[in-house]
């Protein structure tokens, strides 16, 4: 019961610590939902930024395309290697969006003026997509502008649910999604 929660807080406060870049730290807060058995979990912190900090090693067009980046497996604002380095693999925020997915819970990222939110009703709630964007989502633009980065997930507090199973699913579709965009990007014609 304790291994996703762990699991969670100590990934998202990871993320705050090493590429928020916040004076202050990060905030955490949870609520369990006994009747429900499920957990709520939110962090935030008054940091940079998702979009700063991809920037600092990606491309990217909007706010909303910087979200789409950093939920895919593989992208890290530390690195522009696709896998990242040593110590920052890019995997964390995907990992956390597909434990919410698998267990058809809540996930919400909001950085900037711009939120992505996993729907909780799934098309196929068994595999899981390495693009963000092809899960049933829905992306909000222009909302109120927030520096920092507010996430949000319900994780359910269930014995049955086998945690290390779960995150070697996660990891083998991490690992697929990291060569598919290698091979992509090894593909491309570069001219220098």
């Amino acid at each position: 019961m304790a291994d996703p929660i762990r699991y969670v807080i100590s990934e998202l406060g990871r993320n705050v610590l090493e590429h928020s870049q916040s004076q202050v730290g990060g905030f955490v807060c949870a609520q369990y939902f006994r009747d429900k058995k499920r957990i709520a979990i939110g962090m935030a912190d008054a940091g940079i930024g998702i979009p700063s900090a991809i920037r600092r090693s990606h491309t990217f067009t909007s706010e909303a395309e910087a979200l789409k980046l950093a939920l895919t497996p593989g992208i890290s604002g530390a690195t522009p290697k696709i896998g990242g380095n040593d110590t920052n693999a890019g995997a964390g925020l995907f990992f956390i969006r597909s434990i919410a997915k698998v267990s058809g819970n809540f996930f919400v990222i909001y950085s900037g003026g711009t939120q992505y939110k996993l729907l909780r009703r799934q098309d196929n709630p068994n595999f899981l997509f390495t693009d963000p964007l092809m899960e049933s989502h829905r992306v909000v633009n222009d909302l109120p502008k927030w520096q920092g980065t507010a996430i949000g997930i319900d994780i359910t507090v269930d014995d049955k649910v086998e945690f290390a199973a779960l995150l070697e699913r996660i990891r083998n579709s991490y690992s697929i999604g990291v060569k598919a965009r290698r091979k992509d990007y090894y593909k491309k014609v570069r001219f220098t």
